[in-house]
């Protein structure tokens, strides 16, 4: 390998969704810009993701009871991760 830029990981966006079709339009425009996005359909997949990977982004396109769940998950995370509010 030459000298340079040394090749890192792309940031991990986690796209909180609670239906399949949901956030697919951002899940595509946001790995056309090198983002790995990562789908979570359901708080205790929320909580898994946050737990387990190095999550950059949190971007959450689901109704107001989802969201209410997520934002618990959200805040009792062991860190702080920004969170982006969508609708679709």
């Amino acid at each position: 390998m030459g000298r340079g830029k040394l090749a890192t990981d792309p940031p991990i966006v986690l796209l909180f969704a609670t239906s399949l079709r949901t956030g697919a339009d951002y899940e595509s425009a946001l790995r056309e810009r090198g983002y790995e996005v990562l789908r979570a359909a359901s708080t205790r997949s929320l909580e898994r993701w946050l737990r387990d990977a190095k999550v950059a982004l949190v971007v959450l396109d689901c109704g107001t009871n989802d969201s209410e769940r997520a934002i618990r998950v959200l805040n009792s995370a062991a860190g702080s991760v920004p969170r982006l509010w969508v609708s679709s």
